[in-house]
Order: structure tokens, then C-alpha cells, then sequence
């Protein structure tokens, strides 16, 4: 797994799911997840919940263990975990903290991390990941550009 939860966070976890394990059988009903997520400080939509179901119970028999549920929170403190890594670089390509990677700020952080890139190839670059047309990358771009690689 990429992220080692913290042993504070498993007590959280497994305090929760005791709570919740109302006949102290060592398995919580399926479709409590989405309450017990939000115990935990989560905040699912309900298709998430569905999907996380299916992966915490995923021979559909209506409960799932500890050592699931703790997989799962697992996977989700580790895709948090890249998004802030992407939300940080964002950040060093937008000089000027608009919002928005213009192609100065993408010439000059290339130019700082030893690519001295030709303006068609920024171009080029800015082409390839601006999907509404505007001529600069926004954070939903750069995250689709960053996400898919």
C-alpha cells in the first residue's frame, strides 16, 4: 500500500467501527459505510458510498470486516495524499497565484529545472493540456494532465 496510516488514525478507526458493530460480531452491516464514513470525518456522496461498498464488501453479503474498512481508508489517505502533491505543484508553476499556469510562468519554472524550452514547444505543451481553449492551464487541467500519467 503507498500510505502507512498513522497509529492515532487506526484507533480512530477501529474505535468507529466497534461503534458500530452493535452486535460485536467483528462486521458492520453494508449499508451503514456512508454513516460510519461520516463519523470518521469523511464526507461520501452517495455514489461514493455505493462504489466504496463494492469494494469493502465485495462478495455483496451485506457486512464487511475491520481489516477491509481499514484497506479502504488506507487507499483514500493515499489518494488525498497525491492530490496535495498535485495541488503543490500546481502551485510552483503558478508564479502569480491566480490560478491559472500562463506561458511565462511555464517557460520559466522549465527554464529553472534545466529545460530551456523553445516558445513553440511551450506552445505546444499549453496546446496539448488546455482543454476549454482559454491559452492557459487551469488546476483541473493540470490535475487531468498530472492524473493521467
Amino acid at each position: 500500500m503507498g500510505v502507512d496510516i498513522p497509529g492515532e488514525m487506526v484507533i480512530i478507526y477501529q474505535d468507529a467501527f466497534k461503534h458500530f458493530d452493535t452486535k460485536n460480531c467483528g462486521m458492520v452491516p453494508s449499508k451503514i459505510l456512508g454513516t460510519l464514513l461520516r463519523f470518521v470525518g469523511e464526507n461520501p456522496s452517495d455514489a461514493e458510498v455505493q462504489d466504496i461498498v463494492a469494494e469493502v464488501d465485495p462478495n455483496s453479503i451485506g457486512s464487511f470486516k475491520f481489516p477491509n474498512f481499514l484497506a479502504m481508508m488506507a487507499r483514500k489517505l493515499d489518494e488525498n495524499s497525491a492530490e496535495d502533491e498535485i495541488r503543490e505543484s500546481f502551485k510552483v508553476f503558478d508564479n502569480d497565484g491566480n490560478g491559472f499556469i500562463n506561458r511565462q510562468e511555464l517557460g520559466y519554472v522549465m527554464e529553472n529545472l534545466g529545460e530551456n524550452l523553445p516558445k513553440e514547444e511551450i506552445e505546444c505543451l499549453i496546446n496539448e493540456i488546455d482543454i476549454d481553449g482559454d491559452g492557459q492551464i487551469n488546476y483541473e487541467e493540470f490535475y487531468t494532465m498530472m492524473s493521467s500519467k
